[in-house]
């Protein structure tokens, strides 16, 4: 009889390939919390995926008087867990009895008391207090990228040994490109409506790189450019006029800018393209995004880690002025790419990629040795070794 693991997913991309490993050797179990994460699984005949909500239910109406409570619940913010939630994952757990929970994210398990193992593989490498935070040693294992991430840890918490805790495997995102794949380019491209003979500069920022709104939402842009929307409409015009394409990918904690008009302006425009296939998470066709973008603007996102992994051209922009980066998983100076405080200095910058040589290319292939193991082998295969030690 398999023995039964739960994949408590974020998103419906980053275990995946570990599951195609596992899934003749064990019984895998999916919980997830986005709904569609739910439907794309359930699309793809994964059999014993459950959908867990973890929003309470009053914050599922849209009146004015839920709108005021949210405000002020961010302005203070004041989060309240789901009991309901919980008490159904437990049910689960007592249905299945999973020896492991693998995870792609901390929040919702940091706190989650199991007698089952809790492993985080974390879903991004990104220039943040990530695999720093605190919260990583509520889990029984944390999987690193490398041994870069882990003495990183080792400096900042003034740690001896972490050798059981924290286990280098290499990185999950980054192994997805590993894969033989029929991929074809031109096709892809022309499927988003653009010209397959310019070159695709990606707009991809993180969502808690820059200062909230008067909402306290995140914004995609720092706050001194003004406007944001305005910014990112005169951004696009920028990259058309040097006869580029623009693409906006921007993360799913962001997707509630989406309703605003320019991005279906943009849309509509044959040199622009509006990333929200799978309702703004992560699919197979997120990592196409990347394999065609040739320039990248982010900020702290792990989409940086992935373009340098890639080789592709980098526009980091400045996160807000009171970020900590003593605490970011990757130092500042660990940037391979033009860094911008202003709007025409991204502009320049991608000028500079399109009309000079590009400057960074050994820089790159320096973060990638430094930051990942064995980065041209599947961080999954090392996982899969790694369970039964495990569960002995």
């Amino acid at each position: 009889m398999l023995k039964n693991i739960f994949f408590f997913a974020l998103s419906a991309t980053d275990l995946m390939d570990l599951y195609k490993i596992i899934k003749d050797k064990y019984n895998v179990i999916w919980i997830v919390y986005y709904k569609d994460v739910y439907e794309y699984l359930k699309k793809q005949n994964i059999p014993n995926v459950y959908f867990l909500d973890p929003s309470l239910k009053l914050f599922s109406y849209n009146n004015i008087f839920v709108k005021i409570i949210k405000h002020l619940l961010n302005l203070l913010k004041i989060k309240f867990k789901n009991k309901k939630f919980y008490k159904e994952l437990k049910d689960l757990e007592n249905k299945y009895h999973p020896e492991i929970i693998f995870t792609d994210t901390s929040q919702f398990l940091a706190d989650y008391k199991t007698r089952s193992v809790k492993v985080n593989t974390k879903h991004s490498v990104c220039y943040k207090k990530y695999f720093l935070n605190e919260i990583n040693f509520k889990f029984d294992y944390i999987l690193l990228p490398g041994e870069y991430h882990k003495e990183r840890i080792k400096k900042i918490y003034n740690l001896e040994d972490i050798n059981k805790k924290f286990k280098v495997v290499g990185n999950i995102k980054v192994s997805q490109f590993l894969k033989k794949t029929n991929f074809n380019r031109n096709e892809f491209i022309n499927s988003m409506g653009l010209d397959s003979n310019k070159i695709n500069v990606l707009f991809a920022p993180s969502w808690d790189a820059h200062e909230n709104d008067l909402f306290g939402r995140p914004r995609f842009l720092p706050k001194k450019y003004g406007d944001q929307y305005s910014v990112l409409k005169k951004l696009a015009e920028k990259i058309n006029i040097l006869d580029c394409n623009f693409i906006v990918k921007l993360h799913h904690l962001s997707h509630f800018h989406l309703k605003n008009n320019v991005f279906k302006n943009l849309d509509d425009n044959n040199k622009c393209f509006v990333f929200k296939s799978g309702a703004y998470h992560d699919i197979s066709s997120s990592d196409d995004i990347f394999r065609v973008s040739d320039v990248i603007i982010t900020n702290t996102s792990g989409v940086a880690s992935t373009g340098v992994f890639l080789n592709k051209k980098l526009i980091f922009i400045n996160p807000r002025n009171s970020y900590d980066w003593d605490f970011s998983d990757i130092e500042k100076n660990l940037r391979p790419g033009f860094i911008c405080d202003s709007f025409d200095e991204i502009i320049e910058a991608v000028k500079n990629y399109i009309d000079k040589n590009d400057p960074f290319i050994d820089k790159r292939k320096n973060f990638v040795k430094k930051v990942f193991a064995n980065a041209n082998e599947d961080a999954n295969l090392k996982i899969a070794e790694l369970i039964p030690k495990i569960i002995s």
